[in-house]
């Protein structure tokens, strides 16, 4: 089979973005956990089908396992919840999808 060459990082990112631990997203793509842990450090690749079903299981687009850097996360309205115009911690990824959501709604 084919490989999928994907950017390691960016399984990382999207693994950590859903604040999910290696186990629980093993168990999803359907693969053992010292398989996933080397896609995430490079000793793998996942095959064409393998990174799809990877994509599907992570929310993100499969072209963004092809990127060289974890894309930017931006907020379109202030986030009011700051202290000193500091965030607590980056929104996670079910806010995004929700505000993003409803902003399409709204137009």
């Amino acid at each position: 089979m084919a490989e999928a060459f994907v950017t390691p990082e960016i399984i990382t990112w999207a693994r950590d973005r859903l604040k999910w631990n290696h186990e629980k997203l093993a168990k999803r793509v359907g693969v053992n956990v010292r398989t996933l842990i080397a896609w995430e450090t490079g000793d793998k690749r996942p095959t064409q089908r393998q990174a799809t079903k990877l994509a599907d299981k992570l929310y993100v687009p499969l072209g963004y396992l092809w990127l060289s850097a974890p894309p930017a996360l931006e907020v379109p309205i202030p986030d009011l919840r700051t202290v000193s115009d500091v965030m607590a911690h980056p929104p996670s990824a079910d806010f995004v999808d929700v505000l993003h959501d409803a902003r399409r709604k709204q137009h």
